[in-house]
């Protein structure tokens, strides 16, 4: 299988199972959804390609909502101008910042300028790549944007049905998270665990996409050195 597959099959992986998980968690809550799959149960096959379609038109609904969501993430000129500063010279990351705060308050007229720069070195990068790092970067970024909410709808649902014994046959119908129930409770509530994960995913979110913009400037950086090398020699 080549990068570009690879690739292909993240974002494919990113839509397909927010999507699953929010069918799920659908069929859950909803009885009659419920009682529709349970008539669907006589067919494997059938269940099989109807939660597969569903799951991946409700996850292209949902990706692009979550897109909406985070769009300030998205070209943010804030990150790209701390990228910019950690790919000039080998500095202490706190001093990168304060000098991106300087160069964003004290140079507003700048901000233009430096965003068409990154358009201009992102589609350097991706013209003369010698990696799909980036590609498989902004693949995480997706499955992580995606994923955000759903844990938290996860959290929310499992601790609303965990306060009501009349609605605890929503997960009597789910073993696993019965047994998963029993052992976070002795470390973490299950339903605070999926409140800490998406936390925690908000975190590595925004990592993955400063590193986005750190390797273009990095990459443009050895790419334009190397064109130049070859144009000497």
């Amino acid at each position: 299988m080549d990068f570009s597959s690879k690739v292909s099959l993240y974002d494919f992986m990113a839509i397909l199972i927010p999507g699953w998980m929010l069918t799920i968690l659908g069929i859950c809550c909803v009885e009659s959804l419920q009682n529709l799959f349970l008539i669907l149960f006589d067919n494997d096959i059938v269940l099989i390609f109807t939660i597969l379609i569903v799951s991946y038109l409700i996850g292209l609904v949902w990706g692009s909502m979550m897109e909406l969501c985070f769009c300030c993430l998205r070209n943010n000129y804030m990150m790209i101008a701390l990228a910019r500063q950690l790919s000039l010279r080998n500095i202490c990351k706190w001093y990168a910042i304060i000098r991106t705060n300087k160069f964003i308050y004290y140079n507003k007229k700048k901000r233009t300028f430096l965003l068409n720069r990154y358009y201009y070195y992102y589609y350097y990068v991706q013209k003369n790549k010698y990696n799909n790092y980036i590609s498989i970067l902004e693949g995480q970024v997706a499955m992580l944007r995606n994923m955000f909410f759903v844990m938290i709808l996860y959290g929310l649902f499992i601790q609303c049905i965990s306060k009501s014994v009349n609605n605890c046959y929503c997960i009597a119908r789910l073993p696993c998270c019965v047994v998963l129930k029993e052992i976070f409770d002795t470390i973490l509530p299950f339903d605070w665990f999926f409140i800490v994960l998406a936390i925690l995913m908000l975190v590595v979110l925004i990592c993955r996409q400063q590193k986005i913009y750190t390797c273009v400037f990095e990459d443009y950086k050895y790419l334009s050195k190397l064109k130049k090398d070859e144009e000497n020699n």
